[in-house]
């Protein structure tokens, strides 16, 4: 997967500091409103590793036509979301890591109709936001009081069941 230059952990972390630094007179310990680089890197990070990798759906009580095939009524029709994620038709450079894709004046601002980590429509996972601010906040733990170190040779797999689990992360964090 490429990485730019700009999503390296440097980015999140500069663009922290500046935020702190803004913030430094009036600041809030109690105030958990994520960067929205960081906001961005968790976005792009779930479009490529969606928690849980697929969706079920079933089709109500008519047969639906879709690309020429016939799908009975009561069918269940299965959803690949990292697929989706992945679909160069939806997301340009699709297998390129490139959080500014989801920055609100970004210029290569994808449809979010294709980020679907957490589902869509009315069945969509009700702790969607709590899921991304969790992880917003936690990224910006780790930056701030971290350096993330890349670690050679260490081979990581998914595994796809309820939800998706790497066998190993490829980093170390130190202290500062």
């Amino acid at each position: 997967m490429d990485l730019p230059e700009a999503a390296a952990p440097g980015q999140g972390r500069k663009s922290i500091e500046a935020a702190e630094a803004d913030a430094e007179a009036e600041a809030d310990e109690d105030d958990l409103t994520p960067d929205p680089y960081i906001r961005s890197i968790v976005h792009e990070t779930l479009r490529l590793f969606p928690p849980v990798p697929f969706s079920a759906k079933f089709t109500n009580e008519r047969a639906l036509e879709e690309d020429g095939q016939r799908i009975p009524p009561g069918t269940a029709v299965m959803g690949m979301k990292n697929a989706v994620g992945r679909n160069p038709t939806v997301f340009r450079e699709a297998d390129r890591f490139h959080p500014d894709r989801f920055s609100a004046n970004g210029a290569e601002h994808d449809t979010i109709t294709g980020f679907l980590p957490f589902g869509a429509g009315p069945r969509h996972c009700v702790g969607n936001r709590l899921g991304e601010q969790s992880c917003a906040v936690m990224l910006t733990e780790i930056l701030k009081n971290f350096h993330i170190v890349h670690v050679e040779d260490i081979d990581v797999e998914f595994r796809s069941t309820i939800s998706v689990v790497p066998s190993a992360v490829p980093v170390r964090l130190v202290e500062r």
